[in-house]
């Protein structure tokens, strides 16, 4: 019957006994609470069962300020590589350009990139001098770069290196690594130093 009373627009005396019925209604509701308290109390002194007494606490104390370390041990930001900037350049409600702005947050991803294998083929060009007729070649200038006539870059050689004797893995497993994450194709008969092969 009180859901189909507009309280809005009621006269005082429908709103009066609106009010003694819920006052009526709240004292039952306290009457079964303390019912459902004391028969709580008198079934196990209304603590939960397996719970060891309390002993004699002594009174909280005021905590005192956390000391200030001197050295902070939150996570080190790296210094980043790239910034991408994101921002909405229209209202999504009224459609309106937007401009400028400020940083609300930022969040840092670290990922390995996708490298590819880089291969480069060095292009020794002979040139003949005008003058006396000779043939001038460059000298090899692969110092740091490669080692003897291998194929295979510096780089690369001490990746295989550390995968074969730090991480101890099998050849089959490097091959499987280098041509998933980088894909670079070797078979086991490529020029690799004897130090690794053996």
């Amino acid at each position: 019957m009180d859901g189909e009373i507009d309280l809005r627009t009621a006269d005082r005396d429908v709103l009066i006994g609106v009010i003694i019925r819920q006052q009526a209604i709240i004292e039952q509701l306290e009457k079964r609470i303390a019912q459902l308290e004391g028969r709580a109390k008198s079934g196990n002194s209304g603590r939960m069962p397996g719970l060891k007494p309390k002993g004699d606490r002594k009174p909280d104390q005021p905590r005192k300020p956390r000391q200030r370390r001197s050295h902070g041990f939150a996570r080190a930001r790296m210094m980043p590589d790239q910034r991408v900037e994101h921002a909405v350049e229209q209202c999504p409600d009224c459609g309106t350009g937007l401009a400028g702005g400020w940083v609300h947050r930022t969040r840092e991803v670290i990922d390995l990139p996708q490298a590819p294998v880089q291969v480069t083929e060095h292009v020794y060009i002979a040139r003949t001098c005008p003058q006396c007729q000779r043939r001038c070649v460059p000298a090899s200038p692969l110092d740091g770069v490669v080692l003897g006539q291998q194929r295979l870059g510096i780089n690369l050689v001490s990746l295989i290196a550390a995968l074969r004797e730090e991480a101890r893995l099998p050849w089959r497993t490097i091959q499987w690594y280098l041509d998933t994450v980088h894909g670079l194709r070797l078979s086991l008969g490529c020029h690799l130093p004897r130090s690794l092969t053996q």
